[in-house]
């Protein structure tokens, strides 16, 4: 299961990997030898290639528990902030953990905001034909915080019970941020139906750096390739 959702990310040679609803295995682990730590959520995760280049912190948000993730990352000298987002309603209640983000103070400098927001909206999808509440809310994101569109006109999942052409894993930035957006080709197809979305930055502005505001406990991350490496620099600093 889990080398068919990190083969794509090896062969595209992404530095940085965003799973939305992933699928614990038997054991309750996972591990991939390309990629030195997962940082695992109950609907998010974020993986980091053993090749990645730049450097990566976790960052420490207000609300979303579970169901949105945040790293800071910096290319020389230079930064921005990536947010990974499941937008769906907890089991057995009415509670959606994306509408309970301080978005106000997590938004800030330069951000990519992406994942699967659940959200049909003629926003982004002309051919979309209904607005339930994840549209307006995600509507309202882009609204307020100028939010940049990447996606173009390819669905993005192309389930049994998706709409007709559904475009609901969108890709956001806000700041001076320039990517080359993609849904990769059918050879890297993990199983799943929705698409693998790369992006690739191309360029950062000169907009003002972010807070980052770490202390994340990271004896909990599955480490996989060079095991303990971040947890071991992050103790050295600290002695």
């Amino acid at each position: 299961m889990y080398l068919r959702v990190f083969h794509p990310a090896v062969e595209l040679k992404a530095e940085v990997v965003l799973i939305q609803e992933p699928r614990e295995g038997k054991d309750g682990t996972v591990s991939h030898p390309g990629f030195r730590n997962i940082m695992k959520e109950k609907k998010v995760w974020i993986a980091i290639s053993n090749e990645a280049k730049a450097r990566i912190d976790p960052v420490d948000i207000v609300g979303g528990e579970g169901y949105v993730q945040t790293v800071d990352i910096t290319i020389n000298k230079r930064n921005f902030r990536v947010v990974n987002v499941y937008d769906q309603k907890t089991p057995n209640s009415n509670r959606r953990p994306a509408e309970e983000v301080n978005w106000a103070r997590l938004l800030r400098g330069r951000c990519i905001i992406a994942g699967d927001m659940n959200a049909h909206s003629q926003m982004w999808n002309v051919r979309a034909g209904r607005r339930p509440g994840n549209a307006r809310f995600w509507e309202g994101i882009v609204e307020d915080f100028e939010c940049r569109i990447w996606n173009t006109e390819e669905e993005t999942r192309w389930g049994r019970n998706a709409a007709n052409h559904s475009i609901i894993d969108l890709t956001l930035s806000i700041g001076d941020v320039e990517l080359n957006w993609f849904i990769a080709g059918d050879e890297h197809h993990t199983g799943s139906d929705h698409a693998v979305i790369g992006w690739e930055v191309l360029g950062l502005g000169s907009a003002p750096t972010v807070e980052t505001i770490t202390g994340w406990d990271v004896s909990g991350w599955s480490t996989a390739g060079t095991q303990g490496d971040e947890k071991g620099k992050r103790e050295k600093k600290k002695k």
